[in-house]
Parts: C-alpha cells; structure tokens; sequence
C-alpha cells in the first residue's frame, strides 16, 4: 500500500482496544509524546512507521504468482526492539517469519499462531471463527536488550498485550548445519552454529487476499522502532536506513538491498548454497512418467516454513512433441481438502487437509511463467483434477468446467517454449494429512515401488492431442500408496557436484 492510501485511512480510523479508542493520523514529528495517551495513539503516524508494501512475485527463484509478500531487512542492536502492528487480513493464509543472516528461518507465526493485541478482538484464522475487519495483531522482534525500568510518559501500552508473540532475533536459524558432514572439502567454511545472529529478513506472505472491508488499513503490517532507553519510538529518519553512504547507528531497518548486504552473512549463504549442490539426490524406483517428481533440497534461501515443495523436469521429447505438434499437457491428481475462505460468513474447519495447494509451471532458470491453484482449479464429484495445458491450439469443444477440466493456455505467455519445469507447492497440512508435499523427503524422489509417497495427490502428467482427450474427464490410475513407506533403499540418481 502507498504511504499516502496508507496514512489517509489511519487518519480515519477509530479502532475499539479494550474500551480505549485510538485515533491514528499524522502528528508533528517534533511534538513529544502526549503523556495522556498510548505508545500506539502516540507513534502509529507517518513520523514513525515503516512501511512495506505487499506485492505480487515476478516469478523469480520459482516463487508463486498466486501469493503476496512484503518483507524488509533488519540490523541487531540491543539498544532497540521492533515492533510490527497488523490488521488479520481476510485471505486464505498469512505467515510472518523471520530469517536470520543466513536468510534461514528462525522463527514463524502462521495465522492462527497469531494472538490478538488485546482480549477485544477475535483471530479469524482460528476454527470456526468468521472473518472481523480491524481486528489487530502486534508481534515484537527483541535484539537481546532489557526492557526500560522507566517508561517516559506517554510511551506505555496501556492494556495492550504488545508481546504476545515474540521472536528473539539475536538467534540462529536451527538445524541446516553441514559441521561434520563428509561431503565437505577440506577448508570449507565450518556452519556458524551459534551466533549470535547480526541480521536478516522479515517476511509476510498472504494468499487471495480480498480488499478489506475495514478502515484500519494494516493488511500489511507496518514496523516501528522503540528506544528500549525511555520506551519510545524511534523517529523514522533515524530509524529507517536508506543511503548506503550514511547509515546512523540507530538505523536498524531497511528496503535497499544494498545497505542489506552489510547485514548480512554473504559466506554463510553461498556456503548453504555450496553444500546443497554437494548433496546427492536420491531416487526410488522409478516408473516411465513423463514428470518425475522430487523434493528439492532443505536449503532454500528466504523460504516460508509452511510450505512444501516438489519439482518434476518433463521429459525433454515430451516438451518437443507437444509444442511443436500444438498439442495439450495433461495434469491429473486428486486435490487435498482446503477452506473455502476468503468469503463472507465462511470460516475454516479445522478438518481441511491442506490450506493451498497450487502448481507452477517454470522456465529453465527457475523463473516462474504460471501459477494455478483454487479456486481456479475444477474438481469432479471426488476431488480429482484434470487440467489441460494448451500449447497454441484450441482445445475441443468439451473441455469444459462441466466435463470436469480446467483449462490453461501456456501459449498466451510470450516465453512459453521455454517451459521445463513443474513445480507443486503445498501450504499448512494437517498434521493427520500425510499426503503433502512435506511427506517426501529431501533432495528425494517421490516415486517408488508402491506408487509414490503422496499417492493420487502427486500429479501424473501426459501428453496427447486434442482427438485424445476424453469427453469427459477421468482420473489418472493412481496407487493408493500415501504414507506407505517403500520396500527398497533409495540409490544415488544425481551426485552432488560442487560449482
């Protein structure tokens, strides 16, 4: 959101918090503090917040087209604490995670994790909970330093649950170590298990937002400073860093890139992506479908911690007959149960399997050209999808929402002859639902010799001409092989080579 969308709406807004109501607006950035108000009613204005708008991926790194993010960098100094402010956004999904120098996550709230500010609003990512607009959230990133034993007038909480969900961001991602592996060459730089961490990366990700229906305006949640010396903010021009050429001490967050850099560990994260290309891969044993499906390696720079993720390259005689002949990919599998939200009225189970699946289709460098999920994928009375790809021909008359296909036309993106590659990404399983992508393991193929690890949830791909394509769809023939683990040992399919 622009800042000037962003400030017009705090100004018109009152938001009830425990009785106590909060005009935000923009004040004079020179005014102190009125001691007859609250932190929030005193520094959720323009010369305080930091904004970071969210927007849609341009496909990079194989990132979806579906979701939104928004994130920025931050730099650990113990005299400061980071606060960020948000409105429960009426969307399918909504992670906040933190990354340390590593960009590895260190930790993650999903949606219902979140704990409201106060007792007066309502989580509407919880079970049986309808959507509220202007329902706040606050989630404080502490950097080792001690809470000040005197508050300055006007600098309190009042009652406000500021830190109801707290992240300790001096600390090292876990895990992730390659310390003893003998994959490593001699000299490799050792992992730093321990910190303590100088910086990193916040992430918020959102999937099919609706445009809100409050005044609040803080779908995506905006950051302010706090001197931990009086309880104060920060002023956001001493705060925010933007001139890699003059960052103050107190400068402790940032959108540029560059200033990032120094914030973070440049070697550590080359050395996560060295070890990563060290590891093989290992397969099971392996039918003859045009798409294998595997999971890609634990390491992931920035990653969302909900989310699991599988990569199938088809087959490379599969991707020349069907351009060059005009004819369709088809893409078959059953389609996890997932909330219906965001609507009016509707709210989440608790009982879904999944909550988002989609499919990605990208080009050779990684670069993402289409990404399909609900609602825009159709299901037959069982749950099963068919979705044709076209690759520059009409498809027959009956391919259509009633015979139970979905249909996509690769060939409306420019670069579609340089598709590759698949990619499935699925969001938040149950933890009874063992058919997700996180069900495979790492660097690891999903077929085996029962059918695969996920069953009739791993899409079988095929081409075929328009003639061939049944009147009306059928699924594939999958074995009902999920959770099943496979009699064989796994074998190395691709050693690791290092760059």
């Amino acid at each position: 959101m622009h800042l000037r969308k962003f400030i017009l709406l705090l100004t018109i807004a009152v938001a009830a918090l425990g009785g106590e109501s909060l005009a935000f607006g923009q004040s004079n950035c020179n005014t102190p503090p009125d001691p007859g108000k609250t932190f929030l009613q005193n520094f959720l204005n323009s010369c305080y917040i930091f904004t970071f708008p969210s927007t849609k991926s341009n496909g990079a790194d194989a990132a979806d087209l579906i979701e939104t993010y928004a994130g920025f960098f931050y730099y650990v100094n113990p005299k400061y604490e980071i606060l960020l402010i948000g409105n429960f956004p009426q969307s399918r999904y909504l992670n906040i995670a933190t990354d340390d120098s590593h960009l590895y996550t260190q930790t993650s709230f999903h949606d219902s994790q979140l704990i409201p500010l106060s007792t007066a609003f309502v989580n509407p990512f919880l079970p049986g909970v309808t959507y509220q607009p202007n329902q706040l959230y606050a989630i404080a990133l502490q950097m080792g330093g001690t809470q000040p034993a005197n508050i300055q007038p006007g600098c309190g909480y009042g009652n406000l649950n500021v830190y109801a969900n707290v992240v300790d961001i001096t600390q090292r991602h876990p895990g992730v170590s390659w310390n003893g592996s003998p994959l490593v060459y001699p000299g490799f730089p050792p992992h730093d298990d321990a910190g303590p961490n100088i910086g990193g990366m916040v992430t918020v990700r959102q999937y099919l937002n609706q445009t809100s229906t409050g005044n609040v305006g803080l779908t995506t949640p905006v950051a302010i400073v706090r001197d931990l010396s009086t309880g104060c903010a920060v002023p956001l021009s001493q705060a925010a860093a933007n001139d890699p050429n003059n960052i103050l001490p107190s400068q402790v967050i940032t959108r540029n890139s560059t200033i990032a850099q120094n914030w973070l560990s440049l070697d550590q994260i080359w050395a996560h992506k060295a070890f990563r290309a060290m590891r093989p891969t290992l397969c099971f044993t392996l039918g003859s479908q045009v798409a294998q499906w595997f999971r890609p390696d634990i390491y992931i720079p920035n990653p969302n911690p909900d989310s699991g993720y599988l990569l199938a390259n088809v087959a490379p005689s599969a991707l020349s007959w069907v351009i060059a002949n005009q004819g369709f990919m088809r893409i078959r599998f059953q389609l996890p149960t997932m909330p219906n939200t965001p609507c009016n009225g509707c709210s989440i189970s608790g009982t879904e399997q999944l909550r988002y699946f989609d499919l990605s289709f990208e080009d050779k460098n990684g670069v993402t050209m289409a990404t399909i999920g609900p609602p825009n994928l159709v299901t037959d009375p069982n749950g099963f999808v068919n979705l044709i790809v076209g690759f520059g021909s009409a498809p027959p008359s009956w391919v259509t929402a009633a015979n139970y296909y979905t249909y996509l036309d690769l060939s409306t993106i420019p670069a579609f002859t340089t598709f590759t590659t698949l990619g499935l990404r699925t969001v938040l399983p149950s933890p009874t639902f063992a058919c997700s992508a996180s069900g495979v393991l790492y660097k690891t193929s999903e077929g085996n010799s029962l059918g695969g690890f996920i069953g009739q949830y791993a899409p079988v791909v095929d081409v075929l001409n328009g003639a061939n394509i049944p009147q009306v769809a059928t699924p594939a023939n999958s074995p009902q092989s999920c959770g099943l683990k496979p009699p064989e040992k796994p074998y190395v399919c691709a050693p690791g080579v290092y760059p």
